[in-house]
């Protein structure tokens, strides 16, 4: 919980500098991240990043954290913008190892959507933890893997169940680290649709929602999309039970 780092940041905020109150915000983002509270890291990320507004050059490596923090927090544009930020001031600094997890991340943004942006960001991030020597060195091997194996989804289209085992592999790994993202459920939800296997598309549509909820990303979408599943299983009152969440969400 917070208990620890609670008093210093109450504190900071009233006694301390505009860098240790963003700082501080910061860290606690990262204690309420660890403990699975997405709303709460959410909240103090944002107090993060009004402090950091005020932040000059000098702080560049705290504001890259902090921006890199709230992309993680969006998704499409809104991901993008504040991951841009970010590999701005780890350039500045010549953060090489930061810099390749930011360009990392931002390789999951661009997805199957802009694969040459994709695997150009890729090829940064390699690029970067290369750079970083030792401390990087093991990053480069993982971010390695997961270009192939994104490269062999995109690129090479094969049948829809090689598609499909290549999607939980990429799921498998992205879990361990608390990388998941609701696309790549839902991505997986649609293939089996296409192969008419109703209850996995249900229960993989399900897990989209999951995890768009606790990321507070816009799950009313994902919700959408179960909806479209249900209906398609002919479920048409747990159809409508989701696209009434679908509704609730999207107008709150």
């Amino acid at each position: 919980d917070d208990s620890l780092i609670r008093p210093a940041v109450d504190y900071f905020l009233l006694h301390g500098t505009v860098e240790q109150r963003a700082a501080s915000y910061f860290y606690l983002s990262q204690v309420h991240s660890d403990a699975g509270h997405p709303r709460e890291a959410a909240c103090a990320v944002v107090r993060a990043e009004l402090f950091a507004r005020e932040l000059g050059a000098e702080h560049n490596d705290l504001k890259g954290l902090i921006y890199s923090e709230i992309g993680t927090r969006y998704r499409g544009m809104d991901a993008e913008r504040y991951y841009l930020k970010s590999i701005e001031c780890f350039e500045a600094t010549q953060n090489h190892y930061n810099l390749g997890c930011v360009h990392r991340s931002l390789a999951y943004v661009y997805g199957h959507k802009d694969t040459t942006r994709m695997f150009s960001c890729f090829a940064e991030s390699v690029a970067n933890f290369r750079r970083a020597g030792s401390e990087g060195a093991l990053q480069v091997k993982n971010t390695e893997r997961l270009e192939r194996v994104y490269a062999y989804f995109v690129r090479d289209y094969p049948s829809d169940r090689e598609k499909i085992n290549t999607l939980h592999a990429v799921l498998k790994y992205d879990t361990a680290r608390s990388m998941a993202q609701s696309s790549e459920y839902d991505c997986l939800a649609k293939l089996y649709c296409e192969m008419e296997m109703y209850d996995s598309a249900a229960f993989y549509e399900w897990r989209a929602c999951l995890v768009a909820d606790s990321r507070d990303e816009w799950e009313w979408k994902a919700y959408e999309n179960l909806a479209r599943v249900e209906l398609t299983r002919k479920r048409y009152y747990e159809s409508l039970y989701y696209y009434t969440m679908a509704i609730r969400l999207r107008d709150s």
